[in-house]
């Protein structure tokens, strides 16, 4: 559905790759995680597009979660890793 909308907006083929592959993720994270594999419970995929962009919405039937709650993965102290540039 993502490489078909995105086509159709005029993105270039690599661009129609990415951004299916991205919706495909997203719905995907969508019925694993909000959903819980809950097949009865439904995933909505709301694509909007203006001149200037596009943006794509997916939204399942989870308890979902506040954003201010999540930690900062980008802070040294949320890295899985030695952060970049880190030596030793």
């Amino acid at each position: 559905m993502g490489v078909r909308v995105a086509a159709a907006a005029g993105f270039d083929e690599d661009d129609q790759y990415r951004i299916g592959l991205a919706v495909h993720e997203g719905v995907m994270n969508a019925f694993q995680y909000g959903n819980e594999q809950r097949r009865e419970k439904k995933i909505r995929v709301i694509f909007e597009l203006s001149h200037e962009k596009m943006v794509i919405r997916v939204a399942d039937q989870g308890v979902g979660f506040r954003l201010e709650d999540v930690p900062d993965p980008r802070l040294d102290e949320n890295m899985l890793g030695k952060p970049a540039g880190a030596c030793c």
